[in-house]
């Protein structure tokens, strides 16, 4: 596989996207990168300021250039190595669209009215990144998808609690459920993503809504953060959870 780091830029020193290629294997570390590196490029088309119609173009290119990944003719350099590393693992080619379904909804600001709409964003979300992610580490994408998804119903519930407090609890009780659905053989592979699921699930706790790709404020916050991560990736070294 072509080195990628230098197409895909390196996640701020601190944040969850960090910690979490940092306990992937190495051999999967680049892979994973343009994996996140793919989301940053569609997420790019939302930049305040971007002319309207340049968004809408943005988006229907990568829209194009995910079905063509999907079909095993991708062209940017990402999705190459993405598929290159797919079949390395001998799975199906990535399909990351998704990401771009989720970036039209919130381009389009269209209201997510009930917990069936939340749910449906949120599995084109972050259950399509955990998804292809699993894939990539060689473990079945079924579970990290659901996982990813209820995580994103939890996050985007916590980010607003003022008409969403009631329904936090039964969101977290969900997560639970997904990731204890996750069989123990399937964990220590899983390591990196359940080291994001802890760090984003303490992030909550604290009140802390930044987005996985932003640094913690403080040094103390980065302390923990690290000492978490390593809690979280031994814990699932051993089979189990925090």
């Amino acid at each position: 596989m072509r080195v990628v780091a230098a197409i895909a830029a390196s996640p701020p020193a601190g944040s969850i996207h960090q910690l979490m290629l940092l306990y992937a294997p190495h051999a999967q570390r680049p892979a994973l990168q343009a994996v996140l590196g793919v989301q940053t490029e569609i997420r790019a088309s939302l930049r305040i300021g971007l002319d309207h119609s340049v968004a809408h173009a943005r988006l229907a290119w990568w829209q194009a250039e995910c079905e063509r990944a999907a079909n095993g003719t991708p062209s940017h350099p990402l999705l190459r190595d993405i598929a290159e590393a797919a079949r390395n693992a001998h799975h199906a080619a990535p399909d990351l669209r998704g990401l771009v379904r989720a970036a039209a909804l919130d381009l389009a600001q269209a209201p997510l009215e009930d917990m069936a709409a939340l749910q449906d964003y949120c599995e084109s979300a972050q259950g399509t990144l955990f998804a292809v992610l699993a894939a990539l580490l060689g473990v079945d994408a079924a579970a990290a998808r659901a996982s990813g998804t209820a995580l994103h119903v939890l996050e985007w519930l916590s980010a607003h609690p003022t008409t969403h407090v009631a329904e936090i609890p039964a969101a977290e009780a969900a997560l639970t459920t997904q990731l204890q659905g996750i069989a123990p053989e399937f964990r220590p592979a899983l390591r990196p993503l359940l080291v994001w699921v802890e760090l984003t699930r303490w992030r909550l706790a604290q009140a802390l809504h930044l987005p996985a790709d932003a640094p913690p404020p403080t040094l103390r916050l980065t302390m923990w953060q690290n000492l978490l991560a390593w809690r979280a990736a031994r814990a699932a070294q051993r089979k189990r959870f925090l």
